[in-house]
């Protein structure tokens, strides 16, 4: 588990001249920031030797979680000068909030089969899934309130998601003294349910694919061979 915390300050100011010298525009713009994140990562690896010759069961196991939160606030006065008189005024105050969390796992399992002392057969399942969260919000000061609770919708933005990716496959490998060779095939499928709360639009998608793949390599010697692969 890892912890992240962040303080950001800054302040710049800018002037824009014609070639004669004469004013343009300047602006000045203030800002700071806060950030705080956790982050969390574990794997679990197993796997088992039985006692036939090239039967083994192997499995990952991984498990992910982010959390992040910050806050930032900018001021930026933004004046428009003609003959040296200002014609324009522009400010920006606002507050913004963003939150956001995602939770990741996986598991896949792989078995191997031999079917001769040269040959085996490899069995393999998988299955992933993400679910994510976020949230921007932006808020710009009222002068009726003396706060900063105007929400700026243009510049607000929440949204869902959750993705799940699985599949199988088999596989057919080979070795023999001058060369290794594998054919198979794997089924893949994948779905993904998006919500943009802020606009209130959802987003739902899926796909499956049958991907057939092959693989010879011959060794000329221990350090040159080539390789065919299809993928």
């Amino acid at each position: 588990i890892t912890r992240q915390n962040g303080i950001s300050n800054g302040n710049s100011s800018t002037k824009t001249y014609l070639p004669d010298g004469t004013l343009v525009n300047s602006d000045t713009t203030v800002t700071s920031g806060t950030s705080n994140a956790i982050n969390s990562n574990n794997t679990l690896l197993l796997r088992k030797k039985f006692a036939k010759k090239g039967r083994t069961i192997s499995s990952t196991i991984t498990l992910g979680y982010n959390e992040s939160t910050s806050n930032s606030f900018q001021y930026t006065d933004q004046l428009t000068y003609v003959n040296k008189i200002i014609t324009k005024d522009s400010l920006i105050d606002r507050d913004s909030k963003r939150t956001g969390n995602s939770t990741n796992y996986s598991a896949n399992v792989s078995y191997t089969e031999p079917i001769t002392k040269k040959s085996l057969l490899e069995f393999n399942a998988y299955l992933s899934r993400s679910i994510s969260n976020s949230s921007k919000k932006v808020y710009d000061f009222n002068n009726g309130s003396h706060s900063y609770d105007a929400l700026n919708t243009k510049l607000t933005n929440e949204y869902n998601s959750d993705y799940i990716y699985s599949g199988g496959g088999l596989n057919f490998r080979g070795n023999e003294k001058k060369y290794t060779y594998s054919v198979g095939a794997s089924l893949q499928e994948a779905t993904l349910a998006g919500e943009n709360i802020s606009v209130n639009t959802k987003l739902n998608q899926s796909f499956s694919d049958i991907l057939p793949s092959a693989m010879y390599q011959y060794n000329f010697s221990q350090t040159n061979n080539i390789n065919f692969n299809y993928i």
